[in-house]
Formats: C-alpha cells, structure tokens, sequence
C-alpha cells in the first residue's frame, strides 16, 4: 500500500512495480498520485479524491501557502488592456496589442484573502476580479458540458463543428487564462481526445504536449 500525494515522488507502472519520478532522499517516503487530474486546483483535487477515495487530502500540496504553492500558477490571468506595440514587433497593423501582464487575484473567486481588483503594473488598467472569474466560469461550464457529451456519447458526438466550438470558446474568452491555468489543460485535454477520435493526430500531439 503507497500513500497519495498531490506532488508524488513516483508512480505505478503497468506491472504494478513504483518508478521514481523524482530524486528520493533515504528516509523520505515513497507517495503516487491516486487520480490523473494533477492540474487541478486544491478544492477540486480534494473535492474529487474525496468521492473517489473516501479521504480529505492533507499533503504538503494542498495543505501548502496558496500563494506560494504550484496552485497559484492554475488561477493566474494574463492582463486583458491594451499597450502600444513596441517598435519593430509583429507584423501587424495595430497601434496596440494585448499587455498580458501575469495577474493573480487569489485562488479562485471564493478565496477569503482575494483581491477585488489590481492595478495593472504593465498597462495601469485596474483590473476587476470579477471580470476574469466570470470568464473562467464560462470556459468551464462550456468545456465540462463538451466532455459530459464526449463521455456519454463516445466518439458518435465528435466533428468538425465540436472542434470549432472548442477551439471559438478558447478563441474567444481564453486570452485572459495563464498557459500554466488549470482549465487551459482541461480544454487541451478535450481537443487531444477530439482530434483522436477524427485520426487527426498531428493536432491531437500538439495539443496533448501543451
């Protein structure tokens, strides 16, 4: 029997022996992961080995500063205001181009020590936390409503339009999210799956490593 962790040092291989995945110091104890979703924030890594496994996860990971802790890279934002485009940059014919200055408010909109709004260091737009919360709503109700008909449907419900959706959803609401943000993953996760069940496979290893 191995212990979980949300930052394991190993991980079972098919034949059932452990391969370290990191240096093990002697004395240290050997912990796998117990689910896939890694990526996902504390409350949701809890929420789903709870339900799963029956235990609230008390590892350093999760019990960790949330500030300093890799959970602060999954609700990280890139600013949405607008700078001017730097002297010989990009080809294109706009005067001002996206600042995407690393912006974080807190983990998550029900975090008690959130910051309501930041004055961009970059652009100086206040920036409102509201406003990004609800764009990460909206991203994740569309893609968990995707991967619900991925799952009951199987590969009957994949097609070009289900790519677009995705691929619009992303287009169109996604340029606030960090790369690192947790739900970049889970709608990388649903084209990997969709550009496999089409046999596009050089878009789903595209997506897949992102």
């Amino acid at each position: 029997f191995v212990n979980h962790s949300c930052e394991p040092n190993a991980m079972k291989s098919e034949d059932g022996s452990l391969r370290a995945t990191a240096p093990i110091a002697q004395g240290t104890e050997i912990t796998i992961s117990y689910i896939a979703e890694l990526h996902l924030p504390t409350k949701r890594r809890r929420r789903l080995l709870s339900s799963k496994y029956h235990f609230h996860c008390m590892c350093p990971r999760c019990e960790g500063d949330p500030r300093t802790r890799t959970d602060c890279l999954s609700h990280t934002f890139l600013c949405t205001g607008r700078i001017p485009r730097a002297a010989g940059a990009g080809t294109g014919t706009d005067d001002l181009v996206p600042c995407q200055q690393v912006l974080y408010f807190g983990v998550g909109s029900e975090d008690p020590n959130l910051c309501a709004a930041i004055m961009c260091p970059t652009c100086g737009v206040v920036q409102q936390s509201q406003e990004y919360f609800a764009a990460e709503r909206a991203i994740d109700m569309h893609t968990r409503r995707t991967v619900a008909l991925l799952r009951d449907s199987y590969d009957d419900a994949v097609d070009e339009t289900l790519i677009a959706d995705l691929l619009d959803t992303m287009a169109t609401l996604g340029g606030c999210l960090h790369p690192q943000h947790y739900l970049q993953k889970n709608h990388n996760n649903a084209l990997t799956y969709a550009y496999s069940c089409l046999g596009r496979h050089a878009e789903m290893q595209r997506h897949c490593l992102a």
